[in-house]
């Protein structure tokens, strides 16, 4: 700050301009952990000696090391997280820029968040914000299916001379594995994760999970190449319900499951409906005093007690569109009668 160092001017492919801000502790993080400073280079997680010589001695670099590596055990050590970013350091955006881990508080409640570098320090107006939970929660879902599936655990280790006779063991400790992490605790489930997992790539269209074959055969007593890749790809689609971002797998379904918002909503409706037809002389307003509701959203409830049958099994059920919340839902003043209108 004092000598006036910015970082790099860039022009993403989006033509917005990055760079030119004060360096962040992101970036000296970087600068201080490059072994290109001591002679050194980096290819696919190994280091090398390179052909240039360093600018650092190796007592000065081994020192500042064992301080990053200090500072960083006592963050992961706290004992007041109550919900650590699982997938902390893992994820990645389809240009390779690594998500990191964020929170906001609302009315007491904390929500996390996985976002991009730049958007986080406002260096950026477009980049990821994915709700921690939904991401966690399918990754953790794909890795459990891979893993106690037989068609997708033979998908993910490919070709090998495996004996036939040696497939049930095989899918034994795949299952195994699957219970193991999806009944690990949060705080030891990081390390597992990290074990597991060498990167998570995603982008608008697909989450690209990498694993470290090394870890995967010892989980299930094989053993691979050395240069093998095991690779996951899970089709997604990123959707947006007000500032929420939403995702969807495979062929449309929702991993957001069930919205007990909407089901409430749809519940109170169908009571209003009820209450009306047992008791004719009673008035909305009169049912709204009783429930102790706001008299004009008892009013919105009535087309909603005429909900297609189907349409409210599938709320109920968590099949409903992605875009589709409780606010919408309750100003839907147009709602058609006929319930093939409704469908449409």
């Amino acid at each position: 700050m004092q000598l006036g160092l910015m970082t790099k001017q860039r022009m993403d492919k989006h033509g917005l301009i990055k760079g030119d801000k004060p360096f962040s502790r992101g970036h000296l993080y970087v600068i201080l952990n490059n072994p290109l400073y001591i002679g050194k280079i980096v290819h696919k997680q190994n280091i090398y000696k390179g052909l240039h010589e360093g600018i650092v001695d190796q007592e000065l670099w081994d020192d500042v090391q064992a301080i990053l590596e200090a500072n960083a055990i006592k963050r992961k050590t706290k004992k007041n997280i109550k919900s650590p970013s699982l997938l902390a350091g893992l994820i990645h955006d389809e240009d390779g820029s690594l998500l990191s881990p964020s929170h906001a508080n609302k009315a007491g409640k904390r929500y996390r968040y996985y976002v991009s570098k730049d958007l986080k320090a406002g260096d950026a107006k477009m980049g990821w914000r994915i709700p921690a939970p939904v991401i966690e929660d399918l990754v953790c879902r794909t890795l459990v299916k891979t893993f106690s599936d037989q068609q997708a655990l033979l998908k993910l280790i490919g070709p090998m001379d495996i004996d036939a006779s040696a497939l049930p063991a095989l899918f034994a400790r795949g299952c195994e594995f699957a219970n193991t992490i999806q009944t690990t605790k949060a705080k030891t489930v990081v390390q597992l994760y990290h074990d597991l997992i060498h990167s998570i790539s995603i982008s608008k269209t697909n989450l690209g999970i990498t694993l470290h074959a090394g870890f995967v055969g010892k989980q299930l007593a094989i053993s691979f190449s050395q240069d093998q890749t095991l690779m996951l790809d899970v089709p997604i689609q990123i959707k947006r319900r007000n500032h929420e971002l939403k995702m969807v797998v495979g062929e449309g379904q929702a991993q957001t499951n069930m919205d007990l918002k909407l089901i409430r909503l749809i519940a109170q409706a169908y009571d209003l409906k009820t209450a009306l037809a047992e008791n004719p002389k009673m008035s909305i307003d009169e049912y709204a005093t009783k429930e102790k509701i706001d008299h004009g959203d008892a009013r919105r409830l009535v087309p909603l007690g005429y909900l297609a049958p189907d349409i409210a099994q599938a709320i109920i059920e968590g099949r409903q569109p992605v875009e589709l919340n409780v606010t919408q839902l309750r100003r839907s003043n147009q709602l058609p009668i006929l319930w093939a209108e409704q469908r449409s």
